[in-house]
């Protein structure tokens, strides 16, 4: 049988707009199994640096979550990022941060590339399952 999480935080979860450091973010995409650019700090800060929407969710001083939009603000978004690290993870903080990230732009159509283990954790947030077409980067090691 197994244990029951514990319910409650050693200390609060606080939402920021102000970007985590690049160092952090990579720390936490390795820690939650996304890709990126996970050995380039100047391209994962660029990344950071042109996000049109960001929230950061931190346990004291330590990044524990991160969603990334790219938008327009009026018609289409695309959810670039949304990491939670694994230990903090199933306790809302994932959801929260998609709703943040969502719910205030009800007229934008908002796109996700989710992973397979990820595309219940969307479904629950609204999003449903279609097919797109991606053009490939080209000449970059990551995918």
């Amino acid at each position: 049988m197994l244990a029951p999480r514990p319910t409650a935080f050693p200390a609060a979860i606080t939402y920021t707009t102000a970007p985590p450091t690049a160092g952090e973010t990579i720390a936490l995409f390795c820690a939650a199994g996304l890709n990126g650019p996970l050995d380039d700090n100047e391209r994962m800060q660029r990344m950071l640096d042109e996000a049109q929407y960001l929230l950061a969710a931190r346990c004291g001083t330590l990044l524990v979550g991160l969603v990334r939009v790219l938008t327009d603000f009026s018609f289409n978004a695309f959810v670039a990022d949304l990491a939670v690290l694994p230990r903090f993870q199933r306790r809302g903080i994932g959801s929260h941060l998609l709703a943040e990230a969502t719910e205030p732009f009800a007229g934008v159509k908002f796109i996700v590339q989710p992973g397979l283990d990820s595309r219940d954790f969307y479904a629950k947030g609204g999003f449903e399952l279609t097919t797109c077409m991606v053009r490939p980067r080209a000449g970059v090691g990551t995918p």
